[in-house]
């Protein structure tokens, strides 16, 4: 059986899909007989690709004529007008010409992909999009003007999942209509899609959930409290994930030694350093350092290597994150905000700090004050309850379990 996955930036550089899809890859081939990547990466390919798959670099070429034309003239057809009309349903306040760019960058990924996947998907068993987003959108069309019989799956994480994230993406109804399955990585998340969204879309495409999960085995990594807190963030630093409130929060501690640690690159990374060096700059309990985008065995290697104490997420919106799974999985609780699907990992009581979706830099460090007054026996339970919950939904056994649905999907269709 041949699976076709479709990606954004795996196996190419570092950062994005990279951190997702490598936990799931090996299940991948050990379920199928063929899986191809197709992927719109850039950067230096990675060298842990399992030697059976094979990858097809697609890039999404930049101010190409043709495709633009091309784009522009799909763009104004009867699919893009009531992609119109989604957009304005769904975001009564979005201009016109705004609606349109959306609209014209779909169609134009779409004839950057289009050679690609009719090449690759044409014998495919099943197509697995790993967003739900523009490479969905153009398998769907590939498949509609080919009439390809293949069963089309594709995940949804946070920015293609909630309308709040103001993605802005067209096509909704269009992709649904060829989609066999939508999986979501949280019940908070599929949830709030067929409370918002799933009205206006194709009710032949079923919805479901399976969580992501992490391929590691850490069982041997013993924790040794110290005199210093250490703390990890990873993930973009950009507007959403809200670096600003561990930074106020630690600017809010005096009488503790605490050693900051943040993984992960974006657009406001300036910024955040900077804001970062004016409040904390002059604080001799606090140390920090920025680490940049890193490849994840690198991360996990720290995590082996260090004895971390609380992995910290602060953003306004999420799926379910992966980097909790990860520091999870050597018994590193998390604080986070009740926001997404946070809930279905970090559920409070002994195993992590679970605050409100509007908690502030002061209830954060108020948490990870609390922690640090905690004895070594009271942080070893905390530890050993989210090295459970780890073990019980999201470790290598998950994804095992979720590689072999996504093949019963295509024996459920072929049963109709």
């Amino acid at each position: 059986m041949k699976i076709v996955l479709l990606s954004a930036n795996y196996p190419y550089g570092q950062g994005g899909d990279n951190n997702f899809i490598v936990n799931e890859i090996q299940a991948l081939t050990e379920t199928f007989d063929q899986v191809v990547v197709i992927s719109t990466g850039e950067g230096e390919l990675r060298k842990d690709i399992p030697k059976t798959v094979k990858v097809v670099k697609c890039p999404i070429i930049s101010k190409h004529i043709f495709y633009m034309f091309k784009a522009l003239f799909l763009s104004i057809d009867r699919q893009a007008y009531r992609a119109h009309k989604e957009l304005k349903h769904f975001y009564p306040n979005l201009g016109f010409f705004t609606r349109f760019k959306q609209i014209v960058k779909y169609n134009y990924s779409y004839e950057c992909l289009k050679k690609t996947l009719v090449k690759e998907c044409i014998n495919a068993d099943i197509v697995y999009s790993y967003w739900l987003s523009s490479r969905a959108y153009a398998y769907a069309r590939v498949k509609k003007n080919k009439g390809y019989n293949n069963v089309f799956i594709s995940r949804s994480h946070g920015f293609d999942c909630y309308l709040s994230r103001n993605a802005y993406l067209p096509y909704r109804r269009f992709t649904s209509e060829q989609l066999n399955e939508i999986i979501f990585i949280s019940k908070n998340g599929k949830e709030s899609f067929e409370r918002e969204t799933y009205p206006m879309l194709d009710k032949n495409c079923r919805l479901s959930v399976h969580y992501l999960g992490v391929n590691k085995n850490v069982e041997n990594q013993i924790y040794k409290s110290s005199n210093i807190i250490n703390i990890v963030t990873c993930s973009s630093i950009i507007e959403v994930k809200r670096l600003d409130i561990i930074i106020n929060a630690l600017s809010f501690i005096n009488d503790i030694k605490i050693c900051w640690v943040h993984f992960g690159d974006g657009n406001m990374a300036k910024k955040i350093k900077d804001f970062a060096f004016e409040k904390l700059g002059d604080k001799h309990n606090i140390e920090y350092q920025f680490k940049g985008n890193v490849d994840n065995e690198d991360l996990i290697e720290y995590y082996r290597n260090n004895n971390v104490d609380l992995f910290v997420n602060t953003s306004d919106s999420e799926g379910i994150p992966v980097s909790i799974m990860e520091a999870y999985s050597f018994g590193i609780p998390a604080i986070t905000r009740d926001v997404g699907g946070n809930r279905e990992i970090n559920c409070g009581n002994n195993k992590g700090y679970l605050l409100d979706k509007n908690a502030t830099a002061k209830d954060f460090a108020k948490a990870i004050t609390e922690y640090a007054y905690q004895s070594e026996e009271e942080r070893v339970i905390r530890r050993n309850e989210v090295k459970k919950i780890f073990k019980e939904k999201f470790s290598a056994k998950a994804i095992k379990d979720y590689c072999e649905s996504i093949r019963g999907i295509r024996s459920k269709e072929h049963a109709k």
